[in-house]
C-alpha cells in the first residue's frame, strides 16, 4: 500500500469490467406516482437492463384516496365515480408515456398500472419495489418537492431495496468512466456500497471520498479509506481514495464538488436518518445529494 499526496491514498486493480450478468440488476422498478413521466428514469433503467439482460417494469399508478364516510357527513356516489374516473384517464395518460419511453428500447419490459383508492403515492411505491433489485426514481420538473421528497424517503426506508435517483437532464454513461463513493464506516454506507458493485465494477475507477476523517477505532482507523479501498481492491476495481477538507462546506457540498470537479458520472451514498419517521430520514446529505447532484445518484438505508 502507498499514501500519495496531501489526504489522497490510491491503490489501483484491475477495473472497467462489463457488468456481470450474474451479479447484475436484473429486475428494474420505475415508479410513475406523481403524475408525470421521467424519461430521464426510463433511459437509464433500460440502458442498465440493456447491459445486464434484465427487466424494466414502469409503475403507473394514479393514488385517489377517497372521502371516507362516518356517522357526521356522507359522499354522494357520484364524488367516488367521478374520482375513480380521473384516476383512469391519468393512469392512460402515463401509460402511454411510459410505453413511449419503454418502446426506444430492445429489453424486456412491462407497464404495469395499479389502481388503488387506500393506498398513498409513497405507498404503491413501496409496495411493488419490494420485488424489484433496484427502485429508479426520476426527478421531474412539475412534480411538487414535497411530494417528491415523500416518494423517495418512503422507497429509501421502506423498500429494502437500493435507489437509484435520476436529476432531470441527467443520463446513463456508458461505458461508466468514473464513479464517487461518499464514505464513512457506517451501516447505511456499507449497505450502499455493496448495493452498487454490480454498477462500480463496470467503472473505469472509482473515487472513495471522505469528507474531515475521525480517527479512531470505532471511525476510520488510522488511515482513513485503506480498509475499505482493500476491499474493493478484491473485487478487482480501480480504487482512489480522498480525504477532503470541509472548507467552510456542508459534507454533500464538498461531495458534489468534488464529483463535479472529477467528471463522477455517478455518486453512491447511504441514506441517513435517526429513526423512521420520514421527516427525520430526509435532511442533511441525503437531502443535498438528492436535490442537488446533476449525475444518477445510488441511495441505500
Amino acid at each position: 500500500m502507498s499514501r500519495w499526496g496531501c489526504g489522497v491514498w490510491c491503490r489501483l486493480a484491475r477495473g472497467g469490467c462489463p457488468m456481470s450478468r450474474q451479479t447484475a440488476f436484473k429486475d428494474l422498478l420505475v415508479p410513475v406516482v406523481l403524475g408525470e413521466v421521467s424519461a430521464e428514469a426510463f433511459d437509464v433503467a433500460c440502458t442498465l437492463a440493456a447491459d445486464s439482460g434484465g427487466h424494466v417494469t414502469g409503475l403507473v399508478s394514479v393514488s385517489v384516496v377517497t372521502p371516507m364516510v362516518d356517522a357526521m357527513n356522507y359522499f354522494p356516489a357520484a364524488v367516488y365515480e367521478s374520482l375513480g374516473t380521473a384516476a383512469r384517464e391519468a393512469s392512460q395518460r402515463l401509460r402511454t408515456g411510459v410505453d413511449a419511453c419503454l418502446a426506444k428500447y430492445a429489453v424486456s419490459s412491462e407497464c404495469r398500472v395499479a389502481e388503488s383508492i387506500w393506498l398513498t403515492a409513497p405507498e404503491v411505491a413501496v409496495l411493488h419495489a419490494h420485488y424489484a433489485d433496484l427502485a429508479v426514481f426520476g426527478r421531474t420538473a412539475n412534480a411538487a418537492a414535497e411530494a417528491e421528497r415523500s416518494v423517495f424517503s418512503s422507497l429509501l426506508l421502506g423498500s429494502g431495496r437500493p435507489v437509484l435517483v435520476v436529476p432531470q437532464h441527467a443520463h446513463w454513461a456508458a461505458p461508466l468512466r468514473k464513479a464517487v463513493v461518499a464514505w464513512r464506516p457506517s451501516p447505511e454506507s456499507s449497505r450502499a456500497l455493496h448495493d452498487a458493485l454490480p454498477l462500480l465494477r463496470a467503472a473505469d475507477s472509482v473515487d472513495v471520498v471522505i469528507v474531515d476523517p475521525k480517527v479512531g477505532e470505532t471511525a476510520h482507523g488510522e488511515l482513513p479509506g485503506v480498509d475499505i479501498a482493500e476491499h474493493l481492491s478484491h473485487h478487482g476495481l480501480a480504487v482512489s481514495v480522498v480525504s477532503l477538507p470541509r472548507e467552510g462546506l456542508s459534507t454533500g457540498e464538498a461531495i458534489l464538488r468534488y464529483a463535479q470537479q472529477a467528471g463522477a458520472q455517478l455518486i453512491v451514498s447511504g441514506g441517513y436518518g435517526h429513526s423512521r419517521v420520514r421527516q427525520q430520514i430526509f435532511g442533511g446529505v441525503t437531502r443535498e445529494l438528492f436535490e442537488h447532484a446533476s449525475v444518477p445518484v445510488l441511495f441505500s438505508h
